[in-house]
């Protein structure tokens, strides 16, 4: 190359990979925050390549080939942002569906207590016709409160019925909602994964793109490659769950009041009385 330049002096590969995830702020329609993030980089990197165009033959072209890199780029954590939100998509039909079973079930218990309370006027066939078990009872000359008494003891056994129903309920929904919280974080580490991977092979790419044009890697301190570029990135963005979390999920004791513990983790987590030294 005429310029004979060592180094680009517009762009780095960790430049690109920073431009890549401000650019993913794209995907987030909804989030103003993210997608006026996502702009500014996109009018920074218009800038860089309209630099470019007159800062000589070496660099321009290492721009032109970085930027269809990261355009590649791109279309990959496009995919990988979609697949996250199936993911989630589809844990919400189905958090849908388990409540929908749920709410049937307390119906069962409610139809059961009406019908509990209703037993001593229900009918009964006999051989001259139907009959009630109040009148059932009255005709084996019981007393005259002991109707009463069997009316109060079937209302009794039904409103027990609903109870031990409504708060059978109460503990599968919080159930859903914790399985249901759980799943997202697990959706969004492999999301976070995924992620890491895709911009990771980015940086490998523009160095070496960078190379094949100026025949040497773009100078970095010695402690920086790929993975700590990105993890740098990254850094903020990471789960901080207990580290025993999947382990204590799988064996069913997280209750409601050990989940925030379970989610936050960090030294909150060590107070659980679940916590493996």
């Amino acid at each position: 190359m005429a310029d004979n330049l060592d180094k680009s002096k517009l762009l780095s590969p960790s430049d690109v990979v920073g431009i890549a995830w401000a650019l993913t702020g794209f995907f987030a329609t909804k989030d103003i925050e993210t997608t006026e993030i996502a702009a500014e980089a996109k009018k920074g990197l218009d800038y860089l390549k309209e630099l470019a165009k007159n800062a000589g033959e070496q660099e321009n072209l290492y721009v032109i080939k970085a930027t269809g890199s990261l355009n590649a780029a791109m279309r990959t954590l496009n995919t990988i942002y979609k697949g996250r939100v199936l993911n989630i998509e589809e844990n919400d039909n189905l958090r849908k569906e388990n409540l929908e079973n749920i709410k049937q079930g307390l119906q069962f218990g409610n139809n059961a207590k009406d019908i509990m309370k209703s037993l001593p006027t229900m009918a009964i066939a006999s051989g001259t016709g139907t009959i009630t078990l109040t009148q059932l009872m009255q005709s084996w000359n019981l007393p005259d409160w002991a109707p009463w008494l069997i009316g109060l003891g079937t209302a009794g056994i039904g409103y027990f019925i609903n109870l031990g129903f409504v708060r059978w309920g109460a503990r599968q929904r919080q159930g859903v909602f914790i399985k249901q919280d759980y799943e997202r974080d697990m959706f969004y580490q492999h999301y976070l994964t995924r992620v890491r991977t895709a911009l990771i092979n980015l940086y490998n790419d523009i160095a070496r793109i960078h190379e094949s044009i100026f025949q040497k890697h773009y100078p970095v301190g010695s402690s920086e490659n790929a993975a700590s570029v990105v993890d740098g990135i990254l850094k903020g963005n990471q789960m901080t769950m207990c580290e025993f979390v999947h382990k204590h999920f799988d064996s069913r004791i997280i209750t409601p009041n050990l989940w925030v513990l379970c989610e936050t983790g960090g030294k909150a987590a060590e107070t659980c009385k679940y916590w493996e030294k």
